[in-house]
């Protein structure tokens, strides 16, 4: 195996692991939408928005990366806004 196809292979197994961990986060993103529904709280919160990418920044240091995980980490809660948007709207519709 080269070292192209020994990075393809750890970028696999890192792929693999993100999956759970999005699927964890998902279903975090459920109970955090019961919770929304049931105390009429927004689905987004910039403050806390704000909390995650100040926390990121601080992970990663001085990082060149930040730019980057900054556009990963705000898509994934626009993912995650509207996956809460879905299931509170499928509540409300009796789905």
């Amino acid at each position: 195996m080269n070292e192209l196809e020994q990075a393809r292979a750890r970028i696999d197994l890192i792929d693999k692991q993100m999956t759970e961990l999005f699927k964890a986060r998902m279903h975090q993103c459920e109970v955090i939408a019961d919770y929304k529904s049931r105390n009429e709280v927004p689905i987004v919160d910039n403050a806390r928005e704000t909390q995650i990418l100040e926390k990121g920044r601080e992970l990663l240091g001085n990082s060149d990366m930040f730019g980057y995980y900054e556009r990963f980490q705000k898509k994934l809660m626009e993912v995650s806004a509207e996956y809460q948007r879905n299931i509170i709207e499928n509540k409300k519709a009796g789905i």
